[in-house]
């Protein structure tokens, strides 16, 4: 899985954490819609729309001024590639994991912590 690091400088109060690419939805857009765009804008990584699969996860995060917002989990298979990832001014880093043997220096966000177990 691909996980991004959010700068430290970051004012969501999620500096230095890492987490999944992702956004929120623009006006009239839908979640699928929201994936592809944000994984374009934060990792340069173009993705076909037939490619996602929604997940069978919803879970409620909260933002660092207490306000709750509901995250819809989307995955994107890329058999047999690793593309190139071309980060945003949102983030410094970038790593491919393994959701089931995280390495122990990442930070991982409440929200990310929320979408891994319910992966398992």
């Amino acid at each position: 899985m691909l996980l991004l690091r959010r700068l430290a400088a970051d004012r969501s109060g999620w500096g230095g954490y890492w987490c999944f690419p992702g956004g929120r939805c623009d006006e009239g857009e839908t979640p699928r819609e929201t994936a592809v765009r944000e994984m374009g804008e934060e990792t340069g990584i173009a993705i076909p729309n037939i490619m996602l699969a929604v997940l069978p996860t919803q879970v409620t995060g909260e933002d660092a001024k207490g306000r709750t917002y509901n995250v819809h989990a989307h995955e994107v298979r890329l058999i047999g590639l690793e593309p190139e990832v071309i980060l945003s001014v949102e983030h410094d880093a970038y790593r491919w994991v393994d959701p089931n043997n995280l390495p122990s220096d990442m930070t991982i966000g409440r929200v990310t912590h929320r979408i891994l177990r319910s992966l398992r």
